[in-house]
């Protein structure tokens, strides 16, 4: 018997949420979230590459490949502000030198989003309530969207 599309994610989902549940009780919550911010993190970094895998840094300019270990998710509002951590305008490429070394450089990481997406949607990002906490449900349904769009980014950036 072949499963449809819908009966494959609803098995893929499960999996998940059950990976989830044992790793969350074996961990902390922070845990899991921190698993779906990586993935979320390398899709906007693989979305915002060109077609040959190019991207730069919303920070500095520095133009690299969208795989290179450099290419880094960076957060505006930093990561544990929870309610910003999956917002695609909050999570733009950094070079790991201004992402790690340099503590975002938020100053300049501003300019750029005012120049990308206008002054009213910076001041809306940064007026988020900050209290947000997702459900397991919520994680796993977003984690396996984000890993069908990593997939079908594979396959532009080759």
């Amino acid at each position: 018997m072949t499963l449809t599309q819908a009966q494959k994610r609803q098995n893929k989902f499960d999996r998940m949420l059950e990976d989830f549940k044992q790793k969350q009780s074996m961990r902390t919550y922070a845990f899991v979230l921190d698993i779906c911010a990586k993935t979320f993190q390398k899709l906007r970094v693989m979305e915002s590459a060109n077609d040959d895998g190019v991207c730069s840094c919303c920070t500095c300019g520095k133009l690299m490949m969208w795989n290179e270990k450099d290419s880094q998710g960076g957060h505006y509002i930093a990561r544990h502000h929870t309610a910003a951590i999956f917002v695609p305008s909050n999570v733009n490429v950094q070079c790991g030198y201004f992402c790690n070394g340099q503590g975002g450089k938020p100053t300049e990481y501003r300019q750029w989003l005012v120049r990308q997406h206008g002054e009213q949607a910076v001041q809306e990002l940064e007026n988020m309530n900050f209290g947000r906490k997702y459900s397991l449900e919520e994680l796993v349904e977003m984690r396996l969207d984000w890993l069908e769009r990593i997939a079908a980014e594979t396959k532009r950036l080759r």
